[in-house]
């Protein structure tokens, strides 16, 4: 079959790329239009910059002027109160002392270049202007600019002179005037109370003073014009100020070039500007031309893009073995529910489930099936629920169920819900499963939370349904149990004992209790057991089914089985003078002992060390135990084995152990669980299977010794049986090393 281009579709995917055209052509104006406005701004507000800039420099220097004007009154002031000019130049007119006293200092001082002392009537007492007659020409000249202010001046109130300054232009140059009355301020030959005269003083602007304002103030090429006229700017575009007298009329017109930084910038950036106007519509154009193109590849990059993003949203939210949502998605559906159940008072459902005898299954037949048979558990767990719920796999053989939506929210019918469908999920699991054509029974411990019941905190739900959860694994497996708050108490206690486990053994807080293990046909003593036992100092009394899976959980078994071999091989000469006569010492071992490449090493070295011969020395491994179905396990019991020390198996009956073990392991005996022993008065079952295990023995020379005998009806049977050796109560409970010779004796008497 020929492939076609579909024309319905191709007409479709046309039409799109132009109606994208005609929003592309609409974007694009706009943004034209935009940029149009854009560079009218740049435009514009540099302009308007420069202008308000300008008018401040303006405002700025008219301010200084004045101040320039005020400074020369303030001098004349200081000096018209000085009480041997006034005695000197106005009564004595004195002028050679005036002239090297008062008027070079003025001058050298402050630039003064004409000084003029009058008295009250008007006489010029003393005249200095260096370069000049002393006729005075200058203030002949400057005098009916300056009548009304000497009269104001002669007017004023001794004890608060009057001051008086301006600017006037004489002969085409611009002065600075200052004009204050005589005063004599302490007693002197004068009246203190009256005005003596006029000081006048007169500081020319000429060039050097431009230069120090052009300097002071930032001015560029600051020019003076005498002629009158405001202060307005000039064709060429300086900038002018009007220089004005004490009257208000313009004198003069101080000119300057203004800055104008934000032109100066425009015209820099006009070339770039308009080279990068170029490049845009050059741009645009080419953009136009190939838009279509353009189109059709972001569509392309589009799809692909959501492809991704598709695929990372189900990286996140999916497990990719069990084709489940994972944790992430979870906690997120928790967030939704929690605030949906805060807004509508219902309730919710949280199930922690914990696959039991999956390890065995994944270890044993493989990981691949191990992955074949977490999808089948998936399916069952989806079809057990409403769609509307969440079934996600936690981690390992952890899955989690969320059901939600329950009404009324009853407590009472929450848990009503929560038991129908845990029991509904535990009974689906019980069928078997099928993986790689072979039947596989697995079952499931379940933790109950209900929500908000019990908590409303996303953390505490999930800790709470582990802690549910692995509650009812310790009780039995394969059952479900709601979450109860006494957990909390259990879960402190036991980190306490994972603490105080750290310290107990450099503390000396174990002890060793030994059980002996009797001979079922010569009634004798053949071994002793060598049992752990822990007296905290703080928790009391703690039971081994506490202290050692916790000790499992982390190194400290590790420590703890080293102690226990030491003591135990320590005792073992003393153990055969209580037995009366040669016996073995048995000593329980961890998994992770095994993983220790020196355990070998460390049990050579105990054995040197107090003389214990290997064949008196029997380790006991738990039944099932999955460090010893590994290849390394298995060859450090084959290693141990071959140093003559014996192998035990321990609990068998129960976990996982299975008649391979039997095969597989190098053991010297098998420990039948004390479970058997306890049924085989009323089972007829149980009593077959320890015959046939027997009898396995005799063929394998494996030793059968039954555990946990408490009475002379269940001796006396194993008797009958076969069974080789027996301890239990019924013989004697575990003791210390310092009293068991006693119990030894009095249990001998007694049989």
């Amino acid at each position: 079959m020929d492939d076609k281009p579909d024309s319905k579709g191709l007409a479709l995917e046309d039409a799109h790329v132009r109606t994208l055209n005609l929003r592309a052509l609409l974007a694009l104006s706009i943004i034209a239009v935009c940029v149009l406005i854009g560079i009218a701004a740049l435009w514009f507000i540099p302009i308007t910059l420069d202008s308000r800039h300008q008018s401040q420099t303006k405002n700025q220097f008219g301010h200084l002027l004045e101040a320039e004007r005020q400074a020369i009154g303030k001098l004349s002031l200081e000096y018209s109160y000085w009480n041997e000019a006034v005695e000197k130049i106005i009564y004595e007119r004195d002028t050679t002392w005036a002239d090297s006293a008062l008027g070079s200092y003025l001058h050298d001082s402050y630039g003064i270049t004409n000084i003029q002392a009058e008295s009250p009537d008007g006489e010029a007492r003393y005249v200095y202007a260096p370069g000049e007659s002393r006729e005075g020409d200058f203030w002949k000249q400057a005098s009916s600019d300056l009548k009304d202010m000497k009269q104001a001046a002669l007017a004023s109130d001794p004890s608060s002179p009057e001051v008086a300054h301006t600017f006037t232009v004489v002969d085409g140059t611009l002065y600075l005037l200052g004009i204050t009355p005589f005063v004599a301020y302490q007693p002197t030959d004068l009246d203190p109370s009256q005005i003596h005269g006029v000081l006048l003083m007169a500081r020319a602007v000429d060039e050097s003073t431009l230069a120090a304002w052009s300097q002071r103030y930032g001015l560029t090429g600051l020019t003076l014009d005498t002629g009158e006229g405001e202060g307005t700017d000039n064709p060429e575009g300086n900038t002018a100020i009007a220089v004005r007298d004490a009257a208000g009329t313009p004198v003069a017109r101080l000119t300057w070039q203004p800055t104008r930084l934000g032109r100066d910038m425009l015209l820099q950036a006009t070339p770039w500007g308009v080279s990068v106007g170029i490049l845009f519509l050059f741009a645009t154009t080419v953009l136009i031309m190939n838009l279509g193109k353009l189109v059709r590849f972001a569509r392309s990059n589009i799809t692909e893009l959501d492809q991704q993003k598709q695929k990372l949203y189900r990286q996140a939210m999916f497990d990719d073995v069990s084709n489940l949502h994972n944790r992430n998605y979870l906690i997120s559906r928790l967030e939704e529910e929690l605030s949906r159940i805060r807004r509508t008072g219902n309730s919710s459902i949280f199930i922690f489930l914990d696959l039991d005898g999956f390890k065995m299954i994944n270890d044993t037949m493989g990981h691949s099936a191990g992955d074949d048979l977490l999808r089948q558990v998936g399916s069952r767990l989806v079809a057990a629920v409403r769609s509307e719920d969440v079934v996600c796999r936690f981690g390992g053989d952890e899955f989690c169920l969320l059901i939600t939506g329950i009404e009324d929210g009853n407590a009472n019918n929450a848990r009503e819900v929560a038991e129908k469908i845990s029991r509904q999920v535990i009974s689906e699991l019980e069928q078997p499963f099928t993986v790689d054509d072979k039947p596989v029974n697995i079952g499931a411990s379940a933790g109950v939370v209900v929500i908000p019941d019990d908590t409303a905190n996303i953390e505490d739900i999930l800790r709470f349904g582990d802690l549910a959860m692995y509650k009812a694994k310790l009780v039995s497996g394969n059952m479900f149990i709601y979450y109860d708050r006494d957990f909390l108490h259990d879960i402190n206690y036991r980190n306490a004992i994972r603490h105080k486990l750290e310290f107990a053994v450099p503390k000396k807080e174990f002890g060793l209790h030994y059980q002996p293990i009797h001979d079922m046909q010569t009634h004798r003593i053949v071994g002793f057991e060598a049992l752990a036992r822990w007296e905290s100092d703080e928790l009391g009394q703690i039971r081994p089914s506490q202290f050692i899976a916790i000790a499992e959980e982390s190194d400290t078994i590790v420590r703890l089985g080293r102690w226990v071999i030491d003591e135990a091989l320590r005792d073992a000469r003393a153990l055969e003078q209580v037995a009366g006569g040669r016996c073995f010492i048995s000593i329980n071992i961890s998994g992770k002992q095994l993983m220790d490449p020196q355990f070998c090493e460390y049990l050579d070295e105990r054995m040197s060390l107090y003389g214990v011969c290997a064949d008196d020395i029997y380790l006991e491994l738990t039944a099932g135990h999955e460090v010893c179905r590994e290849p390394q396990g298995l060859d450090m019991l084959h290693e141990i084995r071959s140093r003559g020390i014996h192998l035990s198996l321990d609990d068998f009956g129960t976990g996982y152990a299975s008649l391979n073990y039997l095969q597989q392991y190098p053991l010297s005996s098998v420990k039948v669980d004390q479970h058997f022993i306890a049924n085989m008065m009323d089972d007829t079952k149980v009593k077959g299977i320890i015959r046939a295990l027997v009898e396995m023995g005799e063929s394998l020379d494996i030793r059968i010794v039954a555990e946990g005998v408490e009475t002379k009806a269940q001796e006396q049977l194993l008797v009958e049986l076969g069974c080789h050796w027996a301890q239990g109560y019924y013989y004697m409970e575990p003791k210390p090393m310092k009293s068991l010779t006693q119990n030894v004796s009095t249990a001998r008497t007694d049989s």
